[in-house]
């Protein structure tokens, strides 16, 4: 299953505010179909003299959470390109790059946020944006879009925030209000249907588990991960769920009961 899905808001003067959801599914087999698509939405929605704003799903996008020598942003670019290298298969030329400081410490050193595209996963959305009438302002990682979320996130400790989108999961770990960890996954899974029945669902395996089975072995796995790097080792167990289109409080219980942890 595919969506387009548009946040539309306004801007009064550097507050913005939400308008309306948009949303749309669909099953697009090839990138005309898609395109038609688009042009179809945007032109019935009235949004085609829109300003836009791209959100690239994480499993789209490689991240990395560096510790870096420096807190001038020139010598940190520079630094981050250097070791692009042993995350990607591609060339430098292939690739869209680009960092953010989460936090610049005493030490002189800063913790860094990088993120690398292959240049087709960000041309080719643009591309289709620009083709169906809309202009794109800028490109965002859904990882720093989860970033601003936090607030409603009540934990001691760290904890563990998954989004579902139409195509994938994305678990980011934040301990002390920063992003610590990341994962994208993608997925079929149509979330809207498992939401209304954790245990519907084709996932992962050759049990054919259900979508909740499959999120929470995806939830374990990132958890142990996050468990081995982090300087404590301590992991996290609250995990908050989040889904722009659906209610998730059934699927919440499920995955209590599936990782043994505190899910909201």
């Amino acid at each position: 299953m595919h969506a387009i899905s548009v946040l539309r808001c306004k801007l009064t003067g550097k507050k913005s505010s939400q308008m309306t959801w948009l949303r749309e599914k669909g099953e697009w087999h090839t990138t005309e179909e898609l395109s038609d698509a688009l042009r179809k939405f945007v032109q019935e929605q009235g949004i085609k003299g829109d300003k836009a704003y791209l959100v690239l799903p994480r499993y789209d996008v490689t991240t990395r959470f560096l510790t870096l020598p420096s807190h001038d942003m020139n010598e940190i670019a520079g630094m981050v390109r250097f070791s692009a290298e042993e995350y990607v298969p591609y060339s430098m030329e292939e690739i869209i790059l680009d960092q953010y400081v989460l936090n610049p410490l005493d030490s002189g050193e800063s913790h860094v946020l990088a993120a690398l595209a292959h240049h087709e996963v960000v041309d080719k959305p643009i591309a289709l944006l620009q083709e169906a009438g809309l202009s794109v302002e800028r490109v965002l990682l859904s990882t720093a879009c989860l970033g601003a979320t936090v607030g409603d996130c009540r934990s001691e400790g760290a904890f563990a925030l998954v989004n579902l989108t139409s195509g994938g999961i994305e678990i980011t770990v934040f301990d002390k209000g920063q992003p610590v960890f990341s994962r994208g996954i993608a997925t079929a899974q149509d979330w809207e249907s498992i939401c209304r029945d954790p245990h519907a669902g084709n996932g992962i395996g050759v049990l054919d588990a259900s979508g909740s089975e499959e999120l929470a072995s995806e939830l374990r796995g990132s958890l142990a991960a996050y468990r081995r790097e982090s300087a404590d080792g301590l992991g996290a167990d609250d995990i908050y769920v989040a889904c722009a289109y659906a209610n998730v409080g059934n699927l919440c219980a499920t995955l209590s009961e599936q990782t043994g942890k505190s899910c909201r």
